[in-house]
């Protein structure tokens, strides 16, 4: 089998690259298995609108607006995710609720809202989210108690 490749010469070796090249370019690029991560993990941004309750209900009535079809009507999940259970597959910290908003997830049905909403909006979105979360109070001290 060997003498048969080599008989082929640089022929092989150009299909083989061919092959080859795009699996090492997209496994640079691709997140093959995101770590779970849990609602306010350490080192992240303090939200502006946390704890705001008149940003928090501005952000009720965006999330209303451009999140509730795919996240259901309090976050609680419907084609999307579940937004109050605190387990996020990108992460959880602020930081990472904003990246997944303003840019998306490739791959994913979660497009980018970075041109249709300014960055206090997506703020406030995040403040009305955390006010919905159901999880563990331990992990997000800010979220009120579950109703």
């Amino acid at each position: 089998m060997l003498r048969r490749l080599t008989h082929f010469g640089g022929k092989f070796s150009a299909v083989l690259c061919l092959f080859a090249l795009p699996l090492v370019v997209a496994g640079a690029t691709v997140q093959l298995a995101p770590k779970p991560a849990h609602a306010q993990e350490s080192s992240d941004v303090k939200n502006p609108f946390e704890g705001d309750p008149a940003a928090i209900e501005e952000g009720r009535e965006l999330f209303s607006r451009r999140c509730s079809f795919c996240h259901g009507t309090g976050g609680g999940g419907a084609k999307g995710p579940n937004l109050t259970s605190g387990k996020w597959k990108y992460g959880g910290r602020n930081t990472d609720l904003f990246a997944t908003i303003a840019a998306g997830r490739p791959m994913t049905q979660m497009g980018s809202f970075a041109t249709s909403m300014t960055t206090d909006e997506i703020w406030k979105v995040i403040a009305f989210i955390r006010s919905q979360y159901r999880g563990d109070a331990k992990k997000n001290p800010s979220a009120e108690t579950p109703r």
